[in-house]
C-alpha cells in the first residue's frame, strides 16, 4: 500500500504536473477540432481500426431516450442480453459465447462493472445521459484491461455542443403502469459548456404470464414487481484556451425494486432491493504541437441493500472505487502515432458476507502504436497488469486493416491476449470464497471483411462478415452441492463463430428507407475439465444461444416515419450437461410510428411503439417471465436558442 502512494498522488493531481511540464510548449490542434477546441480521441477509439465496432450517436439515442442500455442493445443488435424480467430488473450482456463478466461496460472510459460480481447492470444505465454508445466486439485487453473476452460497451456523456441555450423534455407512458420523464437544460459558449439532466422512471410491472412450472400451466399475474427510480446527471466543460480543457461530471441514481417470486413458487415474495450509485469524473486535456496529454480521474460509490423478511435474509453491500488514468500521445511522423500511460484502481468493499472490509489496488502500464500507410493501418499495443498477490499479467495485441477499391472494401484481422481477475465475491465470500484463485487467461482472434456501395446521398449499402475465436483458460465456476458452493478454476472454454451484418439506406424523392440486420452463430464449449466429471465436454455452455439475429426497417415520408423490427434468440441450455429442459427459442416483433414537428425554435416528436407485438410468452432466464405485448406513447420536446 505504501509503495503505491506516490503513483496515486501523481494520477489524482494532474493539473499540477501538466501545467508545469508543458506550459512552454507551442499549441497545435491534434486529431480534430470542434468550436476551436481540440478533441483528443480516446485510445480505445484511436486504435480500434482492426476491431468490429457498432456506434449509436446522438440522433440514434434521442429516439430511445426513455429506454435503458439493455433495452437498446437487445433491440438493435444480435448480442445476447440477459434480463431477469421486466425493464428495471437485473440486465447483463454477453458477447460471442462468453459470460456477462467477460463484457466490460465503460462510461467516459471508466469501467462500470461491479468489483464484487464482475457484472454491469444495464438496467441502471439510462440512455438519456449518453451522447454515444459503442459496441466493441472482442475489445482489446491491451487497451481496456481485464474482462473483455467478449467485448465492451462504451458510453460517452459530453456537454452541449450547439452554441447557445438548450432545453428539452421527454416523457413516455406505457403498459403495466410504466412512466418515464426526463428534462434537460444546457448552455454552450466559446469558453464554458454545461448540461443538466433529471430523470425518473416508475412502473407497476403487473403483467399476465403462463406459469409452465405449475400443474396445468395456469395464466397468472405477476405481483410484487414495482419499480421506482430517479436520478440526475450534470456535466461542465471549461476551455482554458484552444489547447487546454477541463471537463467534470456527476451522475447520481437511486432505485427501489420489489422482487417477485420465481415461476413455480407457491410462496409470495416480499423481497426488496434498493440500489444507489454516485459517480464523479474529472478530465484534463493538454495538447501540444505534435502530442497530447490526458488525465482522467473518477470516484464511484455503489450501494445495494437486499431485504427478505420471510427468509430473514438481509444483505448490505457497499463498494467505493478510485480510478485514475494518464495517457500521453505523440505524432512521431506522417505515418506513426504512439501512446503510453498508466492506470490505477483502488477498491474498498463492505459486504456482510465478507465478514470484514476489503481493500485492493491494481496498476497497469501500457503502450500502443498506430502506423497509417493509407491502404494499410497497423495497430499494436502492450499492457502489463499488476495486482498484488498475483504475478504480473502481460497483455499484447496486434491488428491490421487493409482497404481496397478506393476504401469501398476492407479486410481486417486482430489477435489479443485477455484476462479476467477474480472478483471480490469469488475471493472473499463466506462461506466458500477462495483467495487463491488464478485469473482467467486466454486470447481472442478474428478476421473480417466488408464491402460498401455508395451513390452520393441517395444510396448506401454495406456488408460485414466476421469470424472469431476465443480461448479461455482457468475459467472460474462456482461448484458444490447442497447449500455450500465455492469458486474454482474449473475448465477451459473455446468460443468460436461468425457474424454477418448489413445496413442499407435509400432516398426516393421525399421517401427515405433505412434497413439494418445482423445474425450471429456461436459454438461455445468446454474443452477441458479440471475437476470431477467430463460429461460436459464438447457441449454448448449454458445460457449461450447458438443463434441470435435481428432486423429493423424504417420508411420515412417527410416528418412521418414507420419502423418495424424483429429479434430472434435461439435455444438456451440451463445446465452444463444439458440434463434440464432447455429454454425454447423465441421471436419478438416490434412496430413504432413517429411524427416530427417544429414550431419556431421548438422541435418535437410524437411517437407510439408496440414491443412484443404478437404477445409472445417467453423466458430469457429460467423462472423469470418476460412481459407480453407492451404499448407506449411518448412526447419529446427540444428548444435551442
Amino acid at each position: 500500500m505504501k509503495h503505491s502512494l506516490p503513483f496515486t498522488v501523481v494520477l489524482l493531481f494532474p493539473g499540477m504536473i501538466c501545467l508545469s511540464a508543458v506550459a512552454e510548449t507551442p499549441d497545435t490542434l491534434l486529431n480534430y477540432s470542434l468550436n476551436e477546441v481540440c478533441i483528443v480521441q480516446p485510445r480505445t477509439v484511436y486504435y480500434s481500426d482492426a476491431f468490429k465496432v457498432k456506434t449509436f450517436g446522438r440522433e440514434d439515442l434521442a429516439s430511445v431516450a426513455a429506454r435503458d442500455a439493455g433495452q437498446l442493445l437487445s433491440a438493435v443488435s444480435s448480442v445476447f442480453v440477459k434480463s431477469y424480467g421486466a425493464p428495471g430488473n437485473l440486465t447483463s450482456l454477453s458477447f460471442r459465447g462468453t459470460f456477462s463478466n467477460h463484457t466490460q461496460v465503460t462510461w467516459n472510459g471508466f469501467p462500470l462493472n461491479s468489483p464484487t460480481t464482475g457484472d454491469a447492470d444495464l438496467s441502471m444505465i439510462p440512455l438519456t445521459i449518453a451522447d454515444k454508445v459503442s459496441l466493441v466486439y472482442g475489445a482489446s485487453g491491451s487497451l481496456y484491461g481485464g474482462g473483455t473476452f467478449g467485448g465492451s460497451v462504451d458510453l460517452t456523456s459530453s456537454p452541449s455542443s450547439e452554441q447557445g441555450f438548450s432545453s428539452g423534455l421527454s416523457t413516455e407512458a406505457g403498459s403495466y403502469g410504466s412512466w418515464f420523464t426526463a428534462g434537460n437544460i444546457g448552455y454552450s459558449g466559446k469558453k464554458v459548456s454545461v448540461k443538466s439532466i433529471f430523470f425518473t422512471r416508475n412502473a407497476e410491472n403487473r403483467y399476465p404470464y403462463k406459469d409452465i412450472y405449475k400443474y396445468g400451466s395456469p395464466v397468472l399475474t405477476l405481483h410484487h414487481n414495482q419499480l421506482r427510480s430517479y436520478g440526475m446527471f450534470h456535466t461542465v466543460s471549461f476551455n482554458i484556451n484552444p489547447s487546454r480543457q477541463i471537463q467534470a461530471g456527476i451522475w447520481y441514481q437511486d432505485r427501489f425494486k420489489n422482487l417477485p417470486a420465481v415461476m413455480g413458487s407457491y410462496i409470495p415474495s416480499v423481497a426488496t432491493q434498493k440500489d444507489s450509485t454516485l459517480k464523479i469524473f474529472l478530465r484534463y486535456v493538454r495538447t501540444m504541437r505534435r502530442s497530447s496529454l490526458v488525465f482522467r480521474n473518477a470516484f464511484f460509490n455503489d450501494n445495494l441493500f437486499y431485504n427478505d423478511s420471510v427468509s430473514r435474509v438481509h444483505s448490505d453491500i457497499s463498494a467505493q472505487q478510485y480510478l485514475a488514468d494518464i495517457n500521453f500521445r505523440n505524432i512521431a511522423g506522417k505515418r506513426l502515432t504512439w501512446d503510453a500511460g498508466g492506470t490505477f484502481q483502488h477498491v474498498q468493499a463492505q459486504v456482510d458476507s465478507y465478514g470484514r472490509r476489503i481493500a485492493e489496488e491494481r496498476f497497469a502500464v501500457f503502450t500502443a502504436a498506430r502506423i497509417d500507410l493509407k491502404a494499410f493501418i497497423i495497430n499494436t499495443a502492450f499492457r502489463l497488469e499488476v495486482i498484488p498477490g498475483i504475478a504480473p499479467v502481460p497483455l499484447p495485441s496486434a491488428g491490421i486493416k487493409k482497404n481496397f477499391l478506393n476504401n469501398h472494401s476492407y479486410v481486417r484481422a486482430s489477435v489479443a491476449a485477455k484476462y479476467r481477475p477474480p472478483t471480490l465475491n469469488e475471493k472473499y465470500w463466506q462461506p466458500g470464497g477462495n483467495p487463491n484463485l488464478l485469473p482467467e487467461k486466454g486470447y481472442t482472434s478474428e478476421i473480417g471483411t466488408g464491402l460498401s456501395f455508395t451513390e452520393q446521398d441517395r444510396y448506401n449499402l454495406t456488408f460485414d462478415l466476421t469470424a472469431f475465436s476465443t480461448h479461455i483458460n482457468d475459467l472460474i465456476v462456482w461448484t458444490g452441492e447442497g447449500n455450500f458452493f465455492n469458486p474454482v478454476n474449473y475448465k477451459k472454454v473455446w468460443a468460436r463463430g461468425a457474424e454477418f451484418s448489413f445496413a442499407h439506406s435509400l432516398v426516393l424523392g421525399s421517401i427515405k428507407i433505412r434497413q439494418q440486420g445482423e445474425i450471429t452463430a456461436v459454438r461455445s464449449t468446454s474443452t477441458a475439465i479440471y475437476y470431477n466429471t467430463s460429461g460436459i465436454l464438447g457441449k454448448q455452455l449454458r445460457y449461450v444461444p447458438l443463434l441470435n439475429a435481428f432486423y429493423s426497417g424504417t420508411v420515412q415520408l417527410r416528418r412521418l416515419s414507420l419502423t418495424t423490427s424483429m429479434n430472434y434468440t435461439g435455444k438456451r441450455y440451463i445446465t452444463d450437461d444439458h440434463s434440464g429442459r432447455p429454454l425454447p427459442s423465441f421471436i419478438l416483433a416490434g412496430l413504432s410510428a413517429a411524427f416530427q414537428f417544429r414550431v419556431h425554435t421548438l422541435n418535437g416528436q410524437l411517437y407510439a411503439r408496440a414491443d412484443n407485438l404478437f404477445n409472445t410468452s417467453y423466458q430469457i432466464i429460467k423462472g423469470y417471465p418476460m412481459p407480453g405485448r407492451f404499448l407506449a406513447f411518448g412526447l419529446q420536446l427540444g428548444f435551442q436558442r
